[in-house]
């Protein structure tokens, strides 16, 4: 079940808190709607992914160079090595 209209532009008006600068922003749709962000801040790189309203959830993240773009990886423990692959032209 999606979001309604008024629940997405709520979801855009959040402020995450990026003091850095961002390098991609993406609408995910993996069960939880929720805008993702790329973005560097004191030479360290960081994904955050905004819920909603107080709703930020901010992981450090490396990020790796491979054939078709950029490997995107959790710094924290990553039991199933799970990771994000963005292409060269911004797409995840």
């Amino acid at each position: 079940m999606g979001k309604t209209t008024a629940e997405k532009d709520a979801l855009e008006s959040v402020d995450p808190g990026i003091v850095g600068e961002i390098i991609g922003k993406w609408d995910a749709k993996n069960g939880l709607e929720t805008t993702m962000y790329l973005y560097s801040e004191n030479g360290k790189h960081y994904i955050a992914q905004v819920f909603g309203p107080g709703e930020i959830s901010k992981h450090e993240v490396t990020l790796s160079d491979i054939k078709h773009g950029t490997k995107i990886e959790n710094v924290e423990e990553n039991t199933f090595g799970e990771y994000f692959v963005m292409n060269d032209s911004g797409w995840l």
